[in-house]
């Protein structure tokens, strides 16, 4: 049988865990398998967390470690976001608090105009934090649109040129 990361962590990133949470057992992997990220829902004691592990080459765990150390710390003091409880950078693996929820997908709440309304409320929260300019963002993203519309897609032609014509002018 499989240890309680399922062969998804290094030796070094299990060994982290089991540092960090003694007893860790596996609850579930909500692994999406869209690349060597692992997301590994778990138990320690009486409570569940998440573990999130990646490869060397893995860029997504440290963006998050940052992420949870500078902004998303306003959306878990609301319990809106899970808290950080270990993180180790070199080893790309991180700890959160297990915050009770579900995907909406597939689901009434999907189509629900609430869910929606508490999307835009968080991101509300989150934007008000701070305000960054990037003078070269837009104008990189308007060519980057305008390049993609140049490739084949499945945008009906007189959709495109209007987008191009909208992109062109800004």
């Amino acid at each position: 049988m499989d240890s309680w990361h399922t062969n998804r962590l290094s030796a070094q990133q299990a060994k982290l865990v089991e540092t960090w949470l003694p007893g860790v057992q596996l609850v579930s992997d909500l692994s999406w398998d869209l690349s060597d990220t692992a997301v590994l829902e778990v138990e320690s004691g009486q409570r569940r967390h998440i573990v999130k592990a990646g490869g060397p080459a893995n860029h997504h765990i440290g963006r998050e470690m940052r992420a949870h150390q500078s902004w998303v710390h306003v959306l878990s003091l609301q319990n809106r976001a899970p808290r950080l409880v270990h993180a180790d950078g070199p080893a790309n693996v991180l700890v959160s608090e297990y915050l009770e929820g579900c995907v909406v997908e597939g689901m009434d709440a999907e189509y629900a105009a609430e869910t929606y309304v508490q999307a835009g409320a968080l991101l509300r929260a989150f934007h008000d934090q701070d305000v960054r300019r990037d003078a070269d963002y837009e104008a990189a993203a308007t060519a980057k649109a305008l390049a993609w519309l140049e490739e084949p897609h499945r945008i009906k032609e007189s959709a495109a040129d209007g987008a191009r014509a909208i992109l062109s002018a800004c």
